[in-house]
């Protein structure tokens, strides 16, 4: 029973953690100061690239071992 509640209390505290991260880089996003006319491609570019990088990470073993090594 004890280790059914230490585990409800690990995943709260990790959604708790990854809700947190997200709204930090939100508001990161957010303090950028406008960027100049040029720049605009090149950030939107490299938000898709992150962006489809993290969901193709997230999609195969490297995310998994990676988060994995974090929790041990």
């Amino acid at each position: 029973m004890a280790n059914k509640i230490a585990s409800l209390n690990a995943m709260q505290m990790k959604r708790s953690n990854s809700r947190r991260r997200e709204t930090a880089k939100t508001e990161k996003i957010k303090r950028r100061p406008l960027p100049k006319r040029g720049q605009v491609k090149y950030r939107i570019a490299a938000l898709a690239r992150n962006a489809i990088r993290a969901a193709v990470a997230k999609a195969t073993k490297t995310y998994r071992s990676r988060t994995s090594r974090k929790a041990v």
